[in-house]
C-alpha cells in the first residue's frame, strides 16, 4: 500500500487544500483524494507536490505493509 503524507506536510505549513491547489495547479478534489488515500498519484503530480514541499517523492508517498481496514 502507498501512504500519502500530504496532510501532515500541508498542515505543518498551515495551508488549506485551496492554497495548495493554487500553488500546484492540481485540483482541490484530487488533492483531497490523495490525502485520504483514495487514489494513487500520477507521477507528474507526485513530483510537483514533493517539489513544493522541497522533499523527495519517497517522503511524500511511502510504501507501507499496512492493510486498509
Amino acid at each position: 500500500m502507498i501512504k500519502c503524507n500530504l496532510y501532515e506536510y500541508r498542515t505543518q505549513k498551515g495551508w488549506s487544500l485551496r492554497k495548495l491547489s493554487q500553488i500546484t495547479g492540481i485540483s482541490k478534489s484530487y488533492l483531497d483524494y490523495l490525502e485520504n488515500n483514495f487514489t494513487l498519484p500520477r507521477i507528474d503530480y507526485a513530483y510537483r507536490i514533493s517539489d513544493v514541499f522541497k522533499i523527495s517523492v519517497y517522503e511524500m508517498f511511502e510504501i507501507t505493509n499496512e492493510l486498509e481496514p
